[in-house]
Formats: C-alpha cells, structure tokens, sequence
C-alpha cells in the first residue's frame, strides 16, 4: 500500500511539473470586487488590503489598465483616511509601475493641496493641465477619469497669489 501511495505521488508529481499554480484561487475582478464592497461599506483598511492584491494580480497579467483602475480605488480609499504620506509613497509606485498619467497627478494635486504645499501644488496643477490638454487627443486612453476636474483645478490656480511675497503681505507678514 506504501508503495502505490508513493509511485501515485510520483505520478503526479511528474504530471504537475512545469505548470505555474497560482498564488490564489481568487482573480483581479474578484479582489476588486471586494474591495469596492469594503469601500462602500467604510471598512477602508479592508479595501486597501484587497486593492493591493488586485494590483498584484494585475501586475501578474501585464494588465495595465486594470492595475490603474486598482490604484484609483487604493488611493481613494486612503484618501477619505486621510492618509497624506502613505498616498505619496503609493504615487510613486505607481509612477514606476505604470508611468505618469492624468489620475496619478490629480492625486498628487490633491495631497499637495491639502498638505498646504502650495508650490508642489501649483507646479502638479500646471503638470495636469498640460498633461489634460494632451490626452484629450487621445480618446481611449486609461486614466484619464479624472479629467473633469480640470476646471476646479484652473480655478484654484487662478484664486493663487503670484508670489511668496503676496502670501506674506497678505497674512500681514511683511518686512
């Protein structure tokens, strides 16, 4: 009996040799789903957790556009966390992973923004508005959602002052 367990172990060890198994039996659509459900449900540490393994999955594909649209949802969810820092290290690996695109720098605008940097902020508003005016040429480009914030970034452009200076006259700093 010994021996028939072993040589079928063998049997099957040779059959499943060379094949890749995967890491789970749950897919990017399944994590994703998961984590717009923890997200709806306000569990956001759930969602992050379940955004990261979609975004694996992903990267395992070479799914670009499905990785960009796990990112979105990771970093929508540690936004309402307000969790400034952990979004600017997760920017960057986006950027790395999938280059810069429209989404990725309004995140940055925003984390700018309410960091109260408004230097960064106003360089990321000028970036985004160049970048929205080159990719409305492309029409089926991926992450580009965020483009209807164009004109709520142009806006807090404009109310800028132009200098350091204004701000310090303004706030009655003045030398």
């Amino acid at each position: 009996m010994y021996k028939d367990n072993y040589r079928k172990s063998k049997e099957s060890d040779q059959k499943s040799a060379g094949k890749i198994k995967p890491l789970s039996k749950y897919g990017y659509a399944d994590f994703m789903r998961l984590a717009a459900n923890s997200h709806k449900a306000g569990n956001y540490g759930r969602a992050v957790d379940n955004c990261r393994l979609a975004v694996e999955m992903a990267e395992r594909a070479k799914d670009i556009k499905s990785m960009a649209d796990a990112y979105d949802l990771w970093i929508n969810a540690l936004m309402v966390e307000k969790k400034y820092q952990a979004i600017k290290k997760l920017c960057c690996e986006a950027r790395t992973k999938l280059g810069n695109y429209l989404d990725l720098v309004y995140y940055e605008f925003l984390v700018a923004r309410n960091s109260n940097d408004s230097s960064i902020a106003r360089k990321l508003a000028a970036e985004f508005l160049d970048m929205k005016s080159k990719t409305i040429k492309k029409k089926n480009s991926w992450g580009i959602t965020k483009i209807e914030f164009a004109g709520e970034i142009q806006e807090y452009l404009n109310n800028l002052p132009e200098h350091e200076e204004d701000v310090k006259n303004s706030m009655g700093m003045e030398k």
